[in-house]
């Protein structure tokens, strides 16, 4: 009976250790199993240029059109002295495949593209910011 009673307590600390993984993955979906997920097979960085909060500036990301392949992984890094955040889509669509934190200069961002087409994206602090990535 003694072994019976270990053999639930047992299979419940797992069913609770999966259901807090699963929370985890929810809640924060941008972090560590993410990258189980896939490896990226390249790494690109993207950089957001000095000044790039200006509407005036002609630049924003440095490169503002980027391709990579299919598992690849572009990090954005924020030179500029005014906060930024990096995020999918367009300004005010609601539909994002990814949303960077808030990025202080010298923060970056990375994502790993596990799917093929064309991304845009924005810095919703500054809607003007826009800039591609191609994944073939």
């Amino acid at each position: 009976m003694k072994v019976y009673k270990y053999r639930i307590h047992f299979f419940y600390f797992v069913c609770f250790l999966c259901l807090v993984c699963f929370v985890f993955n929810i809640m924060f979906p941008n972090t560590f199993f993410h990258y189980i997920k896939s490896q990226p097979v390249e790494r690109k960085e993207i950089k957001i240029v000095i000044n790039a909060h200006n509407p005036t500036n002609n630049i924003y990301f440095d490169p503002s059109i980027e391709s990579i392949p299919k598992n690849g992984e572009i990090t954005w890094i924020n030179e500029d002295s005014s906060f930024h955040t990096v995020v999918s889509g367009s300004y005010g669509s609601g539909l994002y495949n990814f949303s960077s934190p808030l990025l202080m200069t010298g923060d970056k961002f990375s994502w790993i593209f596990d799917k093929n087409g064309t991304f845009n994206y924005f810095c919703t602090l500054h809607p003007f910011m826009k800039g591609t990535i191609k994944v073939t």
